[in-house]
């Protein structure tokens, strides 16, 4: 791989430092915003100057000079990239009455002049093999329900993951949105919105590929899955479960189904082709605009800009059961979904890998309040007792704001499906071969280790990079 290490100089010039620098090092962590780059040079730049990694052309890091040391015979430097900007800035007092989540981080961000971007990535992904080299190459495929249901089967075995939405976890309606996704067929994120969707279909005329929807009422959807026919249908149903068959008749409170359209003819042209030792995985990437429907209501005094954000997309998370986090992109603040961001490096491991296990973060039982000031009632309570009896009570509260005691009872049951478990996680020492300016925290990577069970998608917790006589380092910690 090619490096560059560029930076502005006082004559409006960009200059290569690398062939004059060492100790380069970078890293990014999922519970910090942006990422930290320091080196030393024989360069002697002054604090502001901006500052740029390229790996094969493409940016790694795009940031400022923050800190500077000067040594006997070289100087060395601590930059970050332009996400300091919003952990630095305070406002004083800033009010949201109704707007949108993504509008109202729009309008925090314009008061500042930070470019924000609220975008949903999407991905034709064929295989969740180990990561590797790119290619190019061109696919033709026809679509119909019986092919929707064909792709729902690939995924059999996968498990459940409380807001998850590709093969590395699934819950119920980021299987049926990632399901239609593959045969380019967009559909909402969510339960609530998904019931909203396409046309009405009575349960007696049910065909293979609808969408079959359940709970109390049309108002209060808590799971979904995909009829296949037969009798049956294919979901994703709860923490410690995978994505299964099941008869339609062995599930409850039915209430409703709904048909997408699906278009006869669906083409890929010119994806990015990924051989691995395993197989191959095809995919390709695009971004588009998104809106975040949640709304904000809420008075916000004498915080940092990231944390604003932060309690914002939290709300997000709460009400409509989706992670969301921020993440710089050169001078520009992209919002997305946790598990969307998808990265394909290859490389080399260097030493065996070592999975820890912890209970440290096991929440097994959710307490949700309303967080009006001049209200705060308990809302409802749910727990595991058996998880209780065996590890004793941890316990999660949550407030939130004008939710009724069935949406509260939703927040509640997502939140114990996602973090009532053994958390695991492991780093991994490699040597980059390709795809290194893609690797940073909160994204996620494909592996196939399969001595140690590690086999789908993961999110990256952390990483650390080192350059090291042109040869690129990196320590990357996966969760889950």
């Amino acid at each position: 791989m090619k490096y560059e290490l560029m930076a502005l100089v006082g004559n409006g010039k960009w200059i290569d430092t690398l062939s004059q620098s060492n100790n380069i090092s970078w890293s990014s962590d999922k519970d910090t915003l942006g990422i930290e780059l320091s080196f030393d040079t024989l360069i002697n730049l002054v604090e502001g100057t901006h500052i740029i990694l390229k790996i094969d052309s493409k940016v790694s890091f795009t940031g400022i000079l923050v800190k500077k040391n000067k040594k006997k015979l070289s100087y060395s430097y601590t930059c970050f990239d332009y996400a300091w900007y919003l952990n630095k800035n305070t406002e004083s007092i800033i009010q949201f009455n109704k707007v949108t989540a993504d509008v109202a981080i729009n309008q925090l961000c314009s008061k500042f002049g930070v470019k924000c971007n609220c975008v949903k990535i999407k991905y034709i992904v064929q295989d969740t093999a180990e990561t590797t080299v790119t290619g190019t190459t061109s696919t033709n495929a026809t679509t119909s329900g019986n092919s929707i249901v064909d792709v729902a089967k690939k995924y059999l075995g996968v498990k459940y993951v409380w807001g998850g939405t590709t093969p590395s976890g699934f819950d119920c309606s980021g299987f049926v949105q990632y399901v239609f996704g593959q045969v380019k067929v967009n559909i909402s994120r969510t339960t609530y919105t998904q019931i909203k969707e396409g046309t009405s279909i009575a349960k007696s005329n049910l065909q293979a590929g609808d969408i079959v929807f359940f709970g109390s009422n049309a108002s209060n959807p808590t799971h979904e899955a995909l009829y296949i026919g037969g009798g049956n249908v294919i979901q994703s149903p709860h923490t410690g479960d995978v994505v299964k068959i099941t008869p339609l008749s062995a599930m409850s409170n039915y209430i409703t189904a709904r048909r997408i359209k699906i278009p006869n003819v669906v083409t890929s042209a010119s994806t990015n082709s990924v051989a691995t030792t395993s197989g191959t995985v095809t995919a390709t990437k695009s971004t588009e605009s998104t809106t975040i429907s949640t709304k904000i209501s809420k008075v916000y005094r004498n915080q940092t800009l990231s944390a604003i954000i932060d309690d914002i997309l939290n709300n997000a998370t709460l009400e409509l059961g989706t992670k969301y986090i921020k993440e710089m992109i050169s001078d520009i603040l992209y919002i997305r979904v946790l598990r969307e961001y998808k990265i394909f490096p290859t490389f080399l491991l260097q030493n065996d890998v070592v999975v820890s296990s912890s209970i440290e973060n096991m929440v097994n039982k959710v307490v949700v309040l309303s967080s009006d000031d001049a209200n705060k009632n308990i809302l409802t309570t749910v727990s595991d007792a058996k998880n209780i009896t065996t590890y004793g009570g941890l316990q999660a509260v949550l407030a939130v704001e004008k939710a009724d005691e069935s949406h509260a009872k939703f927040i509640a049951d997502k939140y114990l499906l996602a973090n009532n478990k053994i958390f695991k996680s492991t780093t991994l020492n490699i040597v980059v071969l390709s795809g290194g300016e893609e690797i940073r925290s909160n994204r996620v990577i494909g592996l196939n280790i399969t001595s140690m069970r590690i086999n789908g998608w993961y999110s990256v917790k952390s990483t650390s990079c080192q350059l090291v006589n042109n040869q690129l380092k990196a320590s990357i910690t996966i969760e889950w």
